[in-house]
């Protein structure tokens, strides 16, 4: 745990946000002591708080974090290790090689759960000029997984869509216009039951779902996402 009380130099502490204020560190003192006690999602929600706030912790509580948050790294969720991450870049926190390392370790394990979001504000963070300029390579090395893994997410979700028009131009016109008139008889037996005599509203009404409309639509929907 000496990774963690080794104090910091001035000039480091002014670079790292390590020296707050006594007015931010005795609002930070307060919960130091009950730290241990949290649980590890609630401990990214409180790092997460006071970068939403732009309040710096005091030395006393960055340390008490520190060590609170290394030993339940490994329980932490993908989300909750974006947040972490992602609040410490906010910011502008230096935690040692060490604590880094082992939060990239459980980031790794966790990048199959991760959902776009996720990745996305791990991906910010450690391009931000809080972590890029440390050019550590355990780092460097997980921002390249974190981009692969983001582009194949948004590939698949690009080639669903894609798969899902190309299905539909491919199948043949009488099975589109099958498809097509179940949705339009179940509409027009309703309309029968408000209005019996309305013949001319169910010929609009199939002049309204012809297939090269549904084609149109699903285009326009695989542009967007290719996008």
């Amino acid at each position: 745990s000496s990774i963690f009380s080794a104090p910091p130099s001035p000039s480091s502490a002014a670079a790292d946000g390590l020296g707050g204020s006594s007015s931010s560190s005795s609002v930070s003192g307060g919960a130091t002591a009950r730290l241990s006690a949290f649980k590890p999602g609630e401990l990214s929600m409180l790092l997460w708080a006071l970068a939403t706030l732009r309040l710096v912790p005091g030395k006393l509580w960055w340390e008490q974090f520190l060590q609170a948050s290394y030993h339940k790294m490994t329980s932490q969720a993908p989300q909750s290790l974006a947040t972490i991450i992602w609040s410490l870049s906010e910011l502008q926190l230096q935690p040692p090689p060490a604590w880094l390392y082992h939060w990239a370790a459980a980031t790794r394990g966790m990048l199959p759960q991760m959902n776009p979001i996720d990745l996305g504000q791990v991906a910010a963070a450690l391009q931000g000029s809080t972590f890029e300029p440390l050019g550590l390579p355990k780092l460097e090395s997980l921002l390249l997984d974190v981009l692969d893994t983001l582009a194949a997410v948004e590939l698949q979700s690009g080639a669903y869509s894609r798969a899902a028009v190309e299905l539909l131009m491919h199948m043949p016109q009488k099975q589109q216009l099958v498809g097509d008139g179940h949705s339009s008889s179940s509409s027009s037996s309703r309309s029968r039951s408000s209005d019996r005599g309305s013949g001319s509203s169910l010929s609009s009404s199939r002049e309204r779902r012809k297939p090269s409309t549904v084609l149109s639509a699903g285009a326009a929907a695989a542009v967007s996402v290719s996008r």
